[in-house]
């Protein structure tokens, strides 16, 4: 019973908190358009549901080049700090000898 009553207070003060924030004009424009955006894409992959793949195919296309090109910058920082480290080792093992 505890919880339902902790979930209808959550929901509850959600939504109060909600409708205080549109009080503000600038805030409920921003919203108008929000909403308007998300109905026209909404809209827009009803009529086209293969755009909604192409999308996700390009988002996780996109993901992928970031993460690989990342990789590659961290395996030549990674050789480069190697060779740095090599030639450090170098230097001390000829001053000490």
């Amino acid at each position: 019973m505890k919880k339902s009553l902790l979930c209808k207070g959550m929901f509850i003060g959600a939504c109060v908190g909600g409708l205080l924030t549109l009080l503000d004009r600038n805030t409920r424009t921003e919203t108008v358009r929000q909403v308007k955006n998300a109905k026209s894409k909404v809209q827009s992959y009803v009529k086209h549901p293969a755009s909604v793949i192409m999308d996700c195919y390009q988002g996780y296309e996109s993901l992928s080049n970031v993460v690989t090109n990342s990789l590659d910058l961290t395996i030549d920082l990674v050789t480069n700090f190697q060779s740095i480290l090599k030639e450090v080792e170098q230097k001390i093992d000829s001053d000490v000898s």
